[in-house]
């Protein structure tokens, strides 16, 4: 139930998204070149499909990748891993004791 939810959350949320831009494009296509939408429905019926679309992804996202990488930053920026990391003992880390988190983040 909960997923079904979140879910729905990230559809009405991709549709908030695309709105604009649906706006946009219709209302240049009527006020700009001064006629109606060729192949109106089948537009709005791939606009929904995005909008659908879009949200199964980032509802993708959401479960499986950024867990992991929430996950990998609690860990590269645990004081247990920077303190292995760190040949001298320290009470106040610098910006420069979290170099694996700038490797890791120009290799992303």
């Amino acid at each position: 139930m909960d997923l079904a939810v979140n879910t729905l959350i990230f559809v009405v949320d991709s549709a908030l998204d695309v709105l604009p831009i649906v706006i946009f494009l219709f209302a240049f296509q009527w006020l700009v070149i001064g006629e109606g939408m060729p192949n109106g429905g089948k537009i709005i019926v791939g606009f929904l499909f995005v909008v659908v679309g879009l949200g199964l992804f980032l509802e993708g996202l959401e479960q499986s990748l950024f867990p992991l990488g929430r996950m990998m930053a609690e860990q590269l920026t645990h004081p247990e891993f920077l303190l292995d990391a760190v040949e001298h003992a320290v009470t106040e880390f610098t910006w420069r004791d979290f170099y694996w988190v700038y490797i890791f983040a120009a290799t992303v």
